[in-house]
């Protein structure tokens, strides 16, 4: 267990913790922080391919990668608009690292991947409500009402105004 929060922490959990740490501290982390961006997504890849695909980097293929970006990611994440080039361009770092790091054999193929064309096409389907799973689409009816969806107590002033409706 985490001794501070007194939560179990699985293996899994461990092992993102401990791959993205690696990353934010590696020169392509590094690199990608000086030039404004930031570094969470790759934890979201691979919480993603982890748990919908049972897959981690070291055993992701292309075809993979493209299903967490184009199936997974829209129905699952909320992001702002234009977040599509801020979270390919994290991912480019993180697989030049993983890369570099420890040599993972599939790792070009999942660079081929992430191009400025998968920016585009990623944008246009983490935007898209006919993507949205059923909490993300919860949760953009209550931003587009107006609700702080980032507190729980946006949530939950959302969930009541939604169930009164309802009644």
């Amino acid at each position: 267990p985490d001794w501070q929060t007194g939560r179990a922490i699985s293996v899994a959990e461990r092992y993102r913790e401990a791959l993205m740490e690696r990353f934010e501290a590696s020169p392509e982390g590094q690199d990608l922080v000086r030039q404004g961006g930031t570094v969470g997504w790759a934890d979201t890849l691979m919480d993603l391919g982890m748990g919908y695909l049972e897959v981690t980097p070291a055993t992701m293929t292309a075809e993979q990668l493209d299903t967490i970006l184009f199936e997974l990611f829209p129905r699952k994440v909320s992001a702002e608009p234009g977040c599509g080039q801020e979270i390919v361009a994290e991912l480019q770092a993180f697989w030049r690292f993983l890369q570099r790091e420890f040599g993972l054999l599939n790792a070009g193929a999942c660079l081929r991947v992430l191009t400025t064309a998968t920016a585009l096409r990623l944008e246009r389907e983490m935007q898209n409500p006919a993507n949205f799973g059923l909490v993300k689409a919860f949760l953009a009816q209550g931003l587009a009402h107006g609700f702080d969806m980032a507190t729980p107590e946006g949530i939950h002033a959302w969930m009541e105004t939604y169930n009164a409706g309802l009644r």
